[in-house]
This record gives C-alpha cells, sequence and structure tokens, in this order.
C-alpha cells in the first residue's frame, strides 16, 4: 500500500527543483511531487504514492540534493485524529471561529468548543483534528478564515482517553448510562456504562473521550437531583438546548427508556445573577478568590466582590444556571466558610438564609415565634436545621430581595432578649456550673449555665458572657498597670534592674516584666484559623503585638492561641479583633 507526505525546504527555489523529481520510483512505487498549494512561501511540496512505512529520515535523505530540508513527514492513515487549542486576542474572533465547527478538514469534520478552563472565552479547543496536521497548518485554516489566531497548537499521541463520572444516587446512574451512551461530547462518540465494581452503584465508567476535554466539560452533562426534591424523584437537566421544548425532552427521556411524569423547560434566560454575603471580608476576598470561574450545576460562574459593600461581605454571582436553587448555591460557596446569606435573583423575589443561636432553647424559642414573620414586607420561614447536631441553626426562607445580613440578625436577636437571663454575683470561687444548676433548678427548669472563674469561662459548654470573677480581675489588671506605670516614673524608667523582677525598663524581664494574658480561639472551620495565623500574627491590639498559632493538640484544626494579649482585655475584645480572619465561635482570655 502506498500513502502521502510532505517535505518542507528553507526556500522556494529547492521547492520547485524537488517537484521536478515526480516519477522517481522509490521502494517499486512511483511517487508523486508537487508544489503544495496552501503553502504560502512556496517551500513546501506534497508527495503521494509513498510506500507505507517509509522512514522519515529516508525521506529527507532522498530530496537533499535539492536543497536544504527543513522537515520531512510520512502520514500514517491509521493513526487518531488530534486535538488543537486556538487562542484569539479578542472575544469577537472567538464567536466567528467557533462558527467553522463542522468544517472538513482533509476528510476529519472537525468541532469546535469554547475551552472549559476560559474565563474570558477567548481559548478554543478544536477536535477530530487530521493526524498529519501541524500548528501551522491549524493556523493557517483560521487565518484563511478570517480570523487570525494569537496562540495556536495541536496536541500529539492518542486521541481519547477514559473518564470516571459519579452521581449522586444510583437511579440517576441507570438514567445517565441509558440516556449518555452513544451521545456525542466534542466531535467524538463516547461510550457510557455502569463500573460494576461500584459497591452503590452511582458510579459510571466514560470511554472515548477525545483528547482534551476538561473534567468541567463532562461535568457538565450531568443530570442532578433537584434540590428540593424530597423522596428524590424530581431531576434538573442543565444545559438544555434553547430552541428545545418540553415535548422534545420529554421524548428525549422516553427514547431512553425512561417517560417522566412531567417535563417542562424554563423559557426566558439560561443564566442569572446571585447575591452571596459571608460573615467577614477576609473569607469574602477568599471565596472571590477562589471560586471565581468555578463550576455550578455546569456553568462557569462569575464571582466579585460588591464594591458598595461597606463591610466588604457582600459577593455577587453571575451566569447561574436558571432552576439552581439557594441551597445549592449555598452549598457552593461554604467551602470557603461560613455562608450568612444567600439569593438568587431569579424574579421570585425571595432568598434564604440561616440564623445560628448559642443554644437549643433559644433556636427552638426562634422557630415558635418567628416562623411566619414580617421582614421586609414578606412572611418568612423560621424551620430547625435537621443536619445541625447540636439544633441551633435555623433555615431562613422567603427572605424579601435587598434584605441585608444586619437586618436580619436584627430581626432574630429578639429571641435572645426573653428575659430569661440571670446575673449572679458574689459565687464563691470553686463552686462549679452544675452545683449552681442544682441550686437554681428548684425555681424550675434551667436552660444554661456558666460560672465565670477569673474569667475562664468554666461554663456549660464554654459559655460566653459577664460574671463576678471577671471584672474583679480586670479592675486589679487595671491597677496593676498603673502602679507599674507609677514606678517606672518613680525610677526614671530603668525599672527593677536586678533580683527578683529582673532587669531593664520599667520590671525588665521577670516575675512581671511581660505580664500578659493569653487567648484561645475557635473558628467555624479550620479555614478561618489558618487565617488568623497568616493575617492576625504580629497584628497590633491594644497597644501591643499579638502572637497567633494553630494549636496543634485541635483534632479539626480548628482553634488557635493567642500570646502577648494586653491585661484588661476581654474576652469580647479580642472576639472582635479575630473575627477579622472568620466567624469566631468561641473564645476565652486566661
Amino acid at each position: 500500500g502506498t500513502t502521502s507526505g510532505e517535505v518542507r525546504f528553507s526556500d522556494p527555489t529547492a521547492a520547485r527543483r524537488a517537484a521536478g523529481q515526480s516519477g522517481t520510483v522509490v521502494d517499486g512505487h512511483a511517487i508523486q511531487v508537487e508544489l503544495d498549494a496552501k503553502s504560502k512561501d512556496g517551500t513546501k511540496v506534497a508527495l503521494r504514492g509513498l510506500p507505507m512505512g517509509l522512514d522519515c529520515n529516508r525521506l529527507k535523505a532522498l530530496f537533499q540534493g535539492c536543497g536544504l530540508v527543513k522537515f520531512a513527514d510520512v502520514k500514517d492513515p491509521n493513526a487518531p485524529p488530534r486535538t488543537g487549542q486556538v487562542r484569539f486576542d479578542t472575544l469577537e474572533q472567538a464567536n466567528a471561529a467557533l462558527g467553522l465547527t463542522g468544517t472538513i478538514l482533509d476528510g476529519h469534520e472537525i468541532a469546535i468548543r469554547v475551552h472549559a478552563g476560559s474565563k474570558d472565552h477567548t481559548k478554543l479547543q478544536v477536535y477530530n483534528v487530521p493526524p498529519s496536521m501541524a500548528w501551522q497548518e491549524l493556523k493557517d485554516f483560521f487565518t484563511q478564515a478570517g480570523q487570525t489566531p494569537a496562540f495556536c497548537d495541536v496536541t500529539s499521541g492518542s486521541s481519547t482517553t477514559t473518564a470516571e463520572v459519579r452521581y449522586e444516587t444510583a437511579a440517576v446512574a441507570q438514567m445517565a448510562a441509558n440516556t449518555l451512551n452513544g451521545s456525542i461530547l466534542g466531535g467524538a462518540t463516547i461510550t457510557v456504562t455502569l463500573d460494576v465494581s461500584s459497591q452503590d452503584n452511582t458510579k459510571l465508567m466514560v470511554a472515548n473521550v477525545p483528547a482534551g476535554i476538561e473534567w468541567q466539560e463532562l461535568k457538565a452533562i450531568a443530570i442532578k437531583v433537584h434540590a428540593g426534591s424530597k423522596d428524590q424523584t424530581k431531576l434538573q437537566v442543565f444545559n438544555v438546548p434553547p430552541s428545545m421544548a418540553w415535548q422534545e425532552l420529554k421524548d428525549f427521556f422516553t427514547q431512553a427508556g425512561q417517560t417522566p411524569a412531567f417535563c417542562d423547560v424554563s423559557s426566558g434566560s439560561s443564566t442569572t445573577t446571585a447575591e452571596v454575603r459571608y460573615e467577614d471580608a477576609p473569607t469574602a476576598q477568599m471565596a472571590a478568590n477562589s471560586l471565581n470561574g468555578s463550576i455550578l450545576g455546569g456553568a462557569t460562574i462569575t464571582v466579585t466582590l460588591d464594591m458598595a459593600s461597606q463591610d466588604k461581605t457582600k459577593l455577587n454571582v453571575s451566569n447561574v444556571p436558571a432552576g439552581i436553587e439557594w441551597q445549592e448555591l449555598k452549598d457552593h460557596f461554604k467551602q470557603c466558610g461560613t455562608v450568612a446569606f444567600v439569593q438568587i435573583n431569579d424574579g421570585k423575589a425571595k432568598g434564604g438564609g440561616e440564623v445560628r443561636f448559642d443554644d437549643a432553647t433559644t433556636a427552638q424559642h426562634a422557630v415558635d415565634t418567628l416562623n411566619g414573620s414580617n421582614l421586609g414586607g414578606a412572611n418568612i420561614t423560621v424551620t430547625l436545621d435537621m443536619n445541625s447536631q447540636d439544633r441551633t441553626k435555623l433555615i431562613i426562607g422567603n427572605i424579601p430581595p435587598g434584605i441585608e445580613w444586619q437586618e436580619l440578625k436584627d430581626h432574630f436577636k429578639q429571641c435572645s432578649q426573653d428575659n430569661t437571663k440571670l446575673m449572679v454575683a458574689n459565687v464563691p470561687a470553686g463552686i462549679e456550673w452544675q452545683e449552681l444548676k442544682d441550686h437554681f433548678k428548684q425555681c424550675g427548669t434551667v436552660a444554661f449555665v456558666k460560672v465565670n472563674d477569673e474569667g475562664k469561662g468554666k461554663g456549660k459548654g464554654g459559655g460566653k458572657g459577664k460574671g463576678c470573677g471577671g471584672d474583679a480581675m480586670q479592675q486589679m489588671q487595671a491597677q496593676m498597670q498603673t502602679m507599674m506605670k507609677m514606678m517606672g516614673e518613680q525610677f526614671g524608667g530603668k525599672g527593677f534592674g536586678g533580683g527578683a523582677f529582673g532587669a531593664g525598663g520599667s520590671f525588665g524581664g521577670g516575675f512581671l516584666a511581660n505580664a500578659s494574658l493569653t487567648g484561645e480561639v475557635r473558628y467555624g472551620t479550620p479555614m478561618g484559623a489558618q487565617m488568623a495565623m497568616m493575617s492576625l500574627n504580629g497584628t497590633p491590639f491594644k497597644g501591643a503585638n499579638i502572637t497567633v498559632g494553630v494549636d496543634q493538640s485541635s483534632k479539626d484544626g480548628s482553634k488557635v492561641w493567642v500570646s502577648g494579649v494586653p491585661l484588661g482585655t476581654t474576652w469580647q475584645e479580642l472576639k472582635e479583633h479575630m473575627s477579622w480572619a472568620g466567624a469566631v465561635v468561641f473564645c476565652n482570655v486566661k
């Protein structure tokens, strides 16, 4: 058998000499040589009738007498197609280039898609490129069509690969196998089968995936269980063609052997915008950096800080696929930290939020009191989050657009002001919270007890509040600071020199030399602790520079220690300072 090939020379004269060699016999085959009409500089010749298996180096040697050979290639008719990548200077050029999909190149119908990782949509992927085509030729193809790429490349090696896809339930995985087996992805027909080794039958194996396909593109073909479906029989289908009616979508599933009981296709825009708020600015900035360009519901979302947000905790999210529920959006964003508020601007004039209380009793009181209450002209829904282990977390629905998280917080804090809290003074040192609870339960059920043992917070659940011990300690610390200052002035700022108090200015370094407190702070997530260590270590606080480190004994990595805390600091003041790194769930000063 024979095949074709090409030779490139350093100058057009050499190419013309080579064309005169047409009819030369190579291994019993008379080869045909002609100038390549597509060569802009006239240095390339096309060859036909080359014997199969001819070595490129031998081909190069055959034409060496015509001039300097820059490149020689013998095409393998059995080679798999290749994948190309092209980048354009403008979005307009890229959109025009997308119109070339379906063009036939050397017998191969190419498919062109926006690269899944391209944030500005100017990078394209070209599938089913002829195996013999070099990047120069692919670039020439686009240039001749009026769209010159700023960058062009063609991958070598195998043109297909395999992939793995997992679904939430076995039923959806089976439907995906029935529906998507034999479908077209990146110009190739993929094979989708259930993985027989999957114990829960949620894993699929996908074969014949074109080279260059990104995982986001593969994920985009997924069918999801609707977030609001309690029995998991309602599904959402993303990226439905804009021209497809509900009848056609129903027929699609019916032909796959799964006839829907109900089918509908949303009209209007396929994407919308949303608003997400965090409890603090650093977490919001982290989310903007981490989740901008991430995939949600098969679409690439854009996440930016809202420049109008005074506390820098609000994010604007665009390109949210139609049909995404606020719970799904919240789940997507909570990987960066605690989400205080979520709202999807889908014209439904409602959003969702989350409220946490210090104890389950107050949380239940909020449900009983505020479910159905009016907020911003709408009746909100308040329910306990069934996933909350300590039953302190509430889910808020039907929040009107434009409601700020502060307004939501103010609406709910009325439930913490129910006149059920008592302050107890003159508690003897050493009294445990259980003893105090037993003393008071003769008057009724005690929901919460905390003993402020010299500011150490040894209450039930590590409660946070004011007590008699903490105030006395703060007064003593303030008096000590005043005494130190006076003594330092009395001795001309030289301190006590040597002896029990060491040496140096004021008290130098000794018994009271570096008198300071130590703080313990816990965050809602390990990320908050890491952020605290990176952003707050060495920061000035009440006239001193504090040291912050992650507590190595913390099992979940959410606890940090703080040293160098100035005397007289309350846990509330330390909490306020440390909240810049994330939501603080516990704070203590000792």
